[in-house]
């Protein structure tokens, strides 16, 4: 941003600043969904353990992680230039449902905002709620991403203008490809299960012979 406003000192510089700050208003915001809805996918692939290898999903874990804080970017520029517009005011990037006129949608967009911004502060302190009690807090937490991912939708058709065919495609897209990944990931946990299962019973002799 600081390079836009020192090049907009020129005419040639203003027109530029003026082009990329029209295409970050109308683009920011697909792009952020698109990099959310990537590392939403992404994020559960890393976690099967059915076809991908150990290496594999740390690898993984990396791309989710890169692509997390890219997404992030996207969404601080898309709300930034939003307040720059004048067609959201800074409250409204942190507090719900305060916009007049718009109110239900722009406030699901905050609230998506705000819940992918906590996921993303307590996924780099991952480290430190593997010694917090109950150990689930940190898997329930980061779970409130699928939540944000759906209020990032509904926000992104209906809070603004009326959507182009081809926007109402691309989101089609990230909704057809995160429940690719959610399919497999369930698919991944439900033959985990029977797998566990079978090599705890032959782990366990007493157990094999006293199951019925």
């Amino acid at each position: 941003m600081g390079v836009l406003v020192v090049a907009g000192i020129t005419a040639p510089g203003h027109t530029i600043d003026m082009a990329i700050m029209h295409f970050l208003l109308f683009y920011g915001g697909v792009f952020a969904l698109i990099g959310l809805t990537a590392a939403v996918g992404v994020g559960l692939l890393a976690s099967d353990r059915i076809v991908m290898t150990p290496s594999g999903r740390i690898i993984a874990q990396a791309v989710h992680r890169a692509v997390s804080f890219g997404a992030v970017g996207f969404l601080i520029i898309h709300i930034v230039t939003e307040m720059i517009a004048g067609r959201s005011q800074p409250a409204d990037a942190v507090v719900p449902f305060l916009d007049q006129g718009r109110t239900l949608y722009l406030g699901l967009g905050t609230v998506a905002s705000d819940l992918f911004l906590l996921i993303l502060v307590t996924g780099i302190l991952r480290a430190r709620f593997a010694t917090v009690r109950p150990t689930w807090a940190w898997r329930a937490l980061h779970s409130a991403a699928y939540l944000a991912w759906v209020l990032g939708i509904v926000h992104g058709l209906l809070a603004g203008r009326t959507a182009k065919p081809y926007v109402d495609w691309s989101y089609g897209a990230c909704v057809a490809a995160v429940g690719l990944a959610l399919i497999v990931r369930l698919l991944a946990v439900s033959r985990t299960r029977p797998a566990a299962t079978t090599r705890t019973m032959r782990a366990s002799p007493t157990a094999a012979t006293q199951a019925p």
